[in-house]
């Protein structure tokens, strides 16, 4: 369980690092920005209205438990697959993708992604590719160190 909390720290960490390309792409923060996702979530869900300092600590507290959690799917998925770093990476960075596709809309996080600008869907499906990727890559050398 640690080392797949672990995976999801590190694949987070690696998502974290895209943002300046993110934001330089597309001229502005993101839709999927976690400050965004934050307060977005908390309009449509508890009616508060977020500060950006708010929003900025709400989204990084989201992000840290987010990342993990999904490294504990990747801990879930089959041995002989875990042990394929790559492959592992993409069926997780898919099933993140398909998670988020489904639920942004249904939470209120952001309208339906794929309604999105071409050029935005894009940098969250590289996001949720370079987060499954690095996830499974960590996962699986660690390992290989024990």
């Amino acid at each position: 369980m640690k080392r797949a909390l672990l995976a999801g720290t590190l694949g987070t960490l690696a998502v974290a690092a895209l943002g300046p390309l993110e934001r330089r792409v597309l001229g502005r923060k993101p839709r999927f920005a976690p400050e965004t996702l934050a307060r977005n979530l908390a309009r449509e869900r508890l009616g508060l209205r977020l500060s950006d300092p708010a929003a900025r600590v709400a989204g990084l507290a989201m992000r840290a438990a987010y990342g993990p959690g999904w490294g504990l799917v990747l801990g879930a998925l089959p041995r002989a697959l875990t042990r394929r770093p790559l492959l592992a990476g993409l069926v997780l960075g898919g099933l993140v993708d398909l998670f988020e596709e489904r639920a942004f809309p249904l939470t209120g996080a952001t309208r339906a992604p794929r309604k999105w600008p071409a050029r935005e869907r894009g940098l969250l499906r590289m996001q949720t590719l370079a987060f499954g990727l690095v996830s499974a890559s960590a996962y699986a050398a660690d390992r290989r160190l024990t």
